[in-house]
């Protein structure tokens, strides 16, 4: 039975951390992965105000109040200005209601847009907690067991996150059950806490126990417990929450069960999650312990993920386009992918690029690739390897290659007192290559001109 399964003992473990990025790519998600995971805010309750002696008048006055603070606190077509919510939530708590006490108490526990306090957090919570408002009515019970603006007192906690518990509130019933699941020499106990639980998990929505699971693996209102993360988020994701999904993949990676987390990614990627995407594409292209690589799953993978993929992950679907198996090669693809990544990366990551792929450091030689990098950073504006790029322009390992050009630019860099060996042995090489045609050419020339004709006839291509 689920009860059974959910009481495992506490294993205090790490938390599910995120994994590979969650830089601001959460934000390149198209589905919200991290809960609004607050006691005045978790799961059901949005809540509404409880029935209260309020004018109609009032009433009024409230609603309007908080639908501006709301705009200013969550920066809806206008700058977040987490000071005028304060403000605009403190005038309607003083109309009586709870909702705006509860939002202002968080402000005032958080310290944003206010100076920080947690008495007058507790203060407002214990306010609205007293007019049946369930959110403060969870939030209290955590006070009292945090010791948070208050004496701590256990049995004032277990009294309002029972309270909280009875009108629904969702972490507060799982508190307040584990409480009596606690209790194993008391059958009545156990009966009440499997009943907390086990409705939980039946009529629980998928972003409901999915919060529950965050404020596990976070220890955010509950304590810290990955196996409890990891029980609920497979509830969750029963129900086809996929942001659950995602979750569980990042715990199992976490764990260094890599076939687990790629299985659970590629579920959340399979409902079109954009980190998900991600995630399952950089495994099948890296491959890990018990996974092997996949070059054709990967390019799936992050092209559908490249609308919001890194500078690296681009760069790697123009390798695998441009030299992954035959059944995922395509040139136009790769120079679909290129072109894009030149235009998101800076000068400096071109040129280290260019350096890694034409000499092969840390990754197979790719010399159409390197040459390619290198003339996007001089496009770019870039032209302090000027000589670098026309050695490169001399060999014909470079489908681009440009003998002429590269002469009149390396007999240009060849003068310069400061030429290195490189430069000089580099340029003599070409020369002892080229036709008397081919030098006399390049000699009409001089090596300023000859780049700026050659960056203004050709582009970065690997076609």
């Amino acid at each position: 039975m689920a009860h059974l399964k959910f009481r495992t003992s506490i294993l205090v473990g790490g938390l599910c951390s995120a994994l590979f990025f969650m830089t601001a790519h959460a934000q390149q998600q198209n589905a919200e992965t991290v809960p609004a995971v607050s006691a005045e805010s978790s799961a059901s309750e949005s809540a509404s105000e409880p029935a209260a002696a309020v004018s109609a008048e009032d009433k009024d006055k409230i609603a309007k109040l908080i639908q501006e603070a709301e705009v200013y606190l969550y920066g809806d077509h206008v700058p977040v200005d987490l000071a005028k919510a304060a403000d605009l939530y403190s005038q309607a708590a003083a109309l009586g209601s709870p909702k705006a006490m509860m939002r202002l108490s968080t402000l005032y526990r958080r310290g944003t847009g206010v100076e920080q306090s947690s008495e007058k957090a507790f203060e407002l919570a214990k306010a609205a907690a007293e007019k049946d408002y369930v959110p403060a009515m969870a939030a209290l019970g955590f006070f009292y067991s945090d010791g948070t603006g208050v004496e701590k007192s256990a049995e004032k906690a277990d009294y309002w996150l029972e309270k909280a518990a009875e009108n629904g509130h969702k972490l507060a019933r799982v508190v307040t059950g584990e409480k009596y699941l606690a209790k194993t020499d008391d059958p009545q106990a156990q009966a009440k806490g499997r009943f907390l639980i086990d409705t939980l998990l039946e009529n629980g929505s998928p972003s409901e126990l999915y919060t529950i699971s965050y404020s596990y693996g976070h220890g955010y209102r509950l304590p810290k417990d990955e196996d409890k993360a990891i029980f609920w988020a497979k509830a969750a994701a029963k129900k086809g929450g996929v942001n659950a999904m995602f979750y569980l993949g990042e715990c199992y990676w976490n764990r260094q069960d890599y076939p687990q987390a790629l299985s659970w990614f590629e579920k959340a990627a399979e409902k079109g999650l954009g980190a998900a995407e991600l995630q399952t594409g950089r495994l099948y292209r890296d491959g890990a312990q018990g996974v092997e690589p996949d070059p054709v799953k990967a390019v799936q993978w992050l092209t559908k993920a490249a609308p919001y993929a890194r500078n690296d992950d681009l760069l790697s679907l123009v390798k695998l386009y441009q030299t992954g198996p035959q059944s995922v090669r395509s040139r136009d693809q790769a120079q679909k992918y290129l072109d894009i990544y030149i235009k998101k990366a800076s000068t400096a990551e071109l040129q280290n690029e260019a350096d890694r792929f034409w000499n092969g450091t840390g990754v197979r030689k790719n010399f159409n690739l390197g040459g390619a990098l290198s003339l996007a950073a001089i496009q770019k504006g870039d032209r302090s390897q000027v000589c670098e790029f026309a050695m490169r322009l001399s060999q014909p390992n470079w489908i681009h290659f440009d003998p002429v050009t590269a002469y009149s630019i390396l007999n240009q860099c060849a003068l310069d007192k400061n030429a290195t060996d490189e430069v000089k042995q580099a340029f003599t090489a070409l020369e002892n290559r080229m036709s008397a045609e081919q030098i006399q050419k390049a000699q009409e020339i001089d090596g300023e001109e000859a780049l700026n004709n050659y960056l203004n006839s050709n582009q970065p291509s690997i076609k």
